[in-house]
């Protein structure tokens, strides 16, 4: 869920699947400048977009991270260690 305040302070929610294409910038809602922001996101739309963040991407982060301390753990634990023993260990 997305949550927003509306214009007399109370918090409003949608989901997430309702959001379409987020900008950067942020465009005033009064009436005289609607059709500039509109103007401005039909000329530019691609550069103005916020790149969405992708879940493989954080997955791929986690992934080094935990192949760093897993490797760390193996330098530090006795050479001779059988694999048993290593994995009761982690």
């Amino acid at each position: 869920m997305f949550a927003e305040f509306a214009k007399t302070g109370a918090a409003r929610s949608f989901a997430l699947e309702r959001i379409g294409r987020v900008y950067e910038p942020i465009y005033r809602q009064r009436e005289e400048f609607i059709e500039e922001a509109f103007a401005d996101v039909r000329q530019r739309g691609r550069e103005l977009l916020i790149p969405e963040p992708r879940l493989r991407d954080a997955q791929g982060e986690e992934g080094d991270a935990i192949s760093a301390l897993d490797d760390r753990l193996e330098s530090i634990l006795p050479a001779g260690l059988a694999a048993e023993d290593k994995a009761a260990l982690h």
